[in-house]
């Protein structure tokens, strides 16, 4: 009789430890996919000789600075954003900074990739991150102020001139994907 009695409270227990657990779970937060989160820079590619042409980069190949090494003996091409592709645009992932603070991304845009005739340059991409808290599921976007492109000069330059999507300033922000941000003239 005693032994009847002292399972009952252990099952009672357990039975009361179930229920709690059911009780305490939340659902899960999940972000959904179409809240907009940190955008990448698009980059459409136009013709110098007639800016209103969109004009494709023949054999395109573009990585960030110091992310690939072409010389490698066995070179990892997981590390490249477009591999000698001919396309009219890109979309370039920044770096994610510290809130408030400038940085600055490197990608090298390499034309004719995988010929004799290749030809590579430097955008230099200088901005602020601002982090927006989207929500508890989502976390933080990034979004980029006081955006800037550079082409480095190497006195054999392939893209001419960059201007913006908004028109005639001197710097951007980058907050969704909706349209290209920035147009380089080849």
């Amino acid at each position: 009789m005693i032994k009847h009695l002292n399972k009952f409270p252990l099952q009672k227990l357990l039975l009361i430890v179930i229920a709690f657990m059911l009780v305490a779970c939340e659902r899960d937060d999940i972000c959904p996919e179409s809240t907009p989160t940190t955008p990448r820079l698009l980059v459409e590619f136009y013709d110098s000789a007639d800016p209103e042409t969109i004009k494709s980069v023949l054999g395109f190949t573009v990585y960030g600075e110091g992310l690939y090494d072409p010389n490698a003996q066995n070179p990892d091409t997981s590390k490249l954003l477009v591999n000698n592709a001919n396309t009219s645009a890109v979309a370039l992932p920044l770096i994610i900074g510290e809130d408030g603070e400038q940085t600055t991304t490197r990608y090298i845009f390499e034309r004719d990739s995988n010929t004799d005739n290749n030809n590579i340059d430097i955008l230099e991409i200088t901005y602020t991150t601002t982090l927006e808290f989207v929500s508890r599921a989502c976390g933080f976007k990034a979004i980029f102020t006081d955006l800037q492109v550079e082409i480095v000069d190497d006195e054999d330059n392939w893209m001419n001139t960059t201007g913006f999507s908004e028109g005639n300033v001197n710097a951007i922000t980058v907050e969704n994907e909706a349209d290209a941000h920035v147009f380089i003239f080849h």
